[in-house]
């Protein structure tokens, strides 16, 4: 089987260098040989009918078939090197790389021709010295220069061949033509060994020319297929990077998932025991549990958060932003909390505005406050913003420990944290900064970050500079206090755990009395749980483990008729369900079925722990709104009022 050239090369690679380089040089030899020894056949025929009157017939009939013969064989080689010899793009330049046992077949083709050559040069000068004619003196000498020099050009490619042919025909001809005893001889003689001199010089200096740039091309080609190799193993360490990332990823997906569940569970317990009544000692302790629930919840929604842009289902929605509306929210929200610390925090009025996700933008700059409040111990925090050129540069200062420069790269990868070796859970995960960077390149914005040890840091949010005229009321008036709302909307566990006045409380509970909902849940202690709440809300709950519970007596229900669910009568308004049952089965699975059995659109809240990028696009598909344990209880209500309310409008 023919090997590919790629394989060759690997092969005449592992040969000695000097090995490799002397084949590639009969081989442009060789490459020379068919129209090279048919022109010495013609020469032949032609020089032995010019010297049929001096010589032996036989001599000249054996010499012109001995011609022949070598002829033939040395195209029969070459027919067989292009036959054998794979076809590259170097073969214009003649570079085949070919085997030694060829390479020596070339070389005996050279000699029988040079001795061929040399004898008649020979035969000729003898018979010219016995005749004493000059004729034939002529004729042979006439044919020795002119077969060195063809000779010279045909194998000058590889010296050794070349000294070989020349030194084999010439010597003959000085030999006899120095024994000879006339003028014309001696002249001969003379004439031929300096030929002899100045070809061989010749050849030797093409020799090397062309020796030099087969090693280069020699190099040239282990050097591509070096950096072939390279390529090929940097690719495989992309794709095992790749891969190991996207493990990562599964992994934390599923690790939030186990993770939420009991904590989900946690909220709703910890609401329910807060709605009893409890005394002065039990709501104190009830607030050291919501706290550590709060210490919990803020690392699982980072988890969240850092998968959501791993899947790439953050989309930003720019729209021209007055910066002074974020500055004013940050200072609200981080004000008084630096006020606790005793810390000036200062912020700089501004009339600039961006085009920019403002609740991306916000979720940056909170970011980046927060970690300026968390590291500085004296001093302040400075948030302004400023033009350059055609972009806003939103900054925030401050006089804090300071970032070493070998960690300023390292301080945006994912679960890198300093000053945080005990890895204490207060002290976060080490993903916002790596969630921040997310962020921006969500947007198509830039993070800057400059700092010195014990003088401090500056973050920088570097965005487009919009020139669409909009003031701070126009555009929450725009939004429709949208913006507001997420902005100071704080997060979902933080909703389950802050009080409510009780005649919010009431007028919730008065709106959700006698709703009927059906819990789907693989958890018992959620179901149990969310069962509770929910009836302690005034609504009417039934729960499922799983689909076969959820949906056996949806089969061959006459849609015209009361669904059942274990008791007749009972026609869900809203559907609760979990995202990843058992047995394989999605919540999204549940959810198609149960509308199609209905014969409706039934409302529904699907509550995951779930952050798999890929089960995050899937539930984004669903009309349904989904929310991430662990939720809180007064996101899980307003959740609930706003379907119910969207449905019945």
């Amino acid at each position: 089987m023919k090997l590919a050239w790629r394989q060759r090369l690997a092969h005449w690679a592992a040969m000695s260098p000097d090995l490799s380089v002397r084949n590639a040089q009969i081989g442009l030899v060789q490459a020379n040989s068919s129209i090279s020894v048919l022109g010495a056949w013609v020469c032949g025929v032609i020089m032995t009918a010019a010297m049929w009157p001096y010589v032996s017939h036989t001599f000249s009939l054996a010499w012109i078939a001995a011609l022949t013969l070598l002829c033939i064989y040395s195209q029969a080689i070459s027919i067989g090197w292009r036959w054998h010899t794979p076809r590259t793009w170097r073969q214009w330049l003649g570079l085949e790389r070919v085997h030694t046992r060829r390479t020596n077949r070339v070389m005996h083709v050279m000699a029988c021709m040079s001795l061929l050559w040399g004898l008649w040069c020979w035969q000729g000068l003898t018979a010219a010295s016995i005749q004493k004619a000059s004729t034939p003196m002529l004729i042979v000498a006439l044919s020795a220069s002119g077969m060195s020099a063809g000779g010279m050009a045909y194998a000058a490619a590889y010296f050794p061949a070349a000294a070989m042919y020349l030194l084999v025909v010439l010597l003959p001809v000085i030999w006899a033509a120095a024994i000879a005893q006339s003028d014309m001889a001696q002249s001969l003689w003379q004439g031929a060994l300096t030929l002899l001199c100045a070809l061989l010089f010749f050849a030797r200096t093409i020799s090397l020319r062309l020796r030099t740039g087969i090693e280069l091309q020699f190099k040239n080609e282990l050097l591509v297929q070096q950096l072939a190799e390279e390529s090929r193993q940097a690719h495989l360490a992309r794709e095992q990077a790749e891969e190991a990332n996207r493990a990562k990823t599964r992994f934390l997906a599923a690790a939030s998932h186990d993770l939420r569940q009991p904590a989900q569970a946690l909220n709703l317990f910890v609401q329910l025991l807060a709605n009893s009544q409890p005394t002065e000692q039990q709501q104190t302790l009830i607030e050291h549990i919501r706290k550590a629930c709060h210490a919990n919840s803020e690392m699982l929604n980072a988890l969240l958060d850092y998968s959501r842009i791993e899947a790439g289902v953050l989309v930003a929605q720019p729209s021209a932003v007055p910066v002074a509306a974020l500055l004013h929210q940050l200072e609200e929200e981080f004000g008084a909390q630096a006020d606790q610390r005793q810390l000036v925090y200062r912020t700089r009025d501004s009339d600039l505005r961006i085009h920019a996700d403002a609740t991306m933008a916000m979720l940056i700059l909170r970011n980046f406050v927060s970690n300026a409040l968390r590291y500085t111990a004296t001093g302040g925090i400075l948030v302004c913003a400023r033009q350059r050129g055609q972009e806003v540069r939103i900054q925030v200062c401050d006089t804090g420990l300071g970032i070493p420069l070998e960690q300023q790269q390292a301080v945006f990868k994912e679960f890198h944290q300093l000053g945080n070796p005990e890895r204490d859970k207060q002290k976060g995960l080490g993903l916002g900064l790596a969630i921040a960077k997310g962020l921006a390149q969500s947007m198509g914005a830039t993070i800057q970050l400059r700092s010195r040890v014990g003088h401090g840091s500056v973050f920088t949010l570097c965005l487009p500079l919009s020139r669409e005229a909009i003031s701070e009321d126009d555009y929450v008036l725009r939004s429709g206090g949208w913006m507001a709302a997420q902005l100071a909307r704080p997060p979902a566990f933080a909703q389950g755990m802050a009080p409510e006045s009780q005649s919010s409380q009431a007028s919730s509970e008065q709106l959700l009395q006698g709703l009927r909902i059906l819990v789907v849940d693989d958890e018992a202690a959620l179901r149990i749980s969310m069962q509770a709440l929910l009836q302690s809300w005034g609504c009417e709950v039934r729960t499922a483990e799983g689909w076969q519970e959820a949906l056996a007596l949806c089969e061959g229900l006459d849609l015209h008729a009361e669904l059942a669910f274990k008791n007749k009568g009972f026609v869900p308004d809203l559907l609760i369900t979990d995202y990843r049952l058992r047995e394989g089965v999605s919540g999204a699975e549940v959810i198609i079925a149960l509308r199609k059995a209905l014969g409706q659109a039934l409302p529904v809240i699907i509550i995951t722990g779930d952050t798999d990028p890929s089960r995050i696009r899937e539930a984004s598909l669903q009309a349904a709104t989904l929310l991430h344990k662990p939720v809180g209880v007064l996101a899980l209500r307003d959740a609930i009022l706003a379907l119910c309310h969207s449905t019945a409008e």
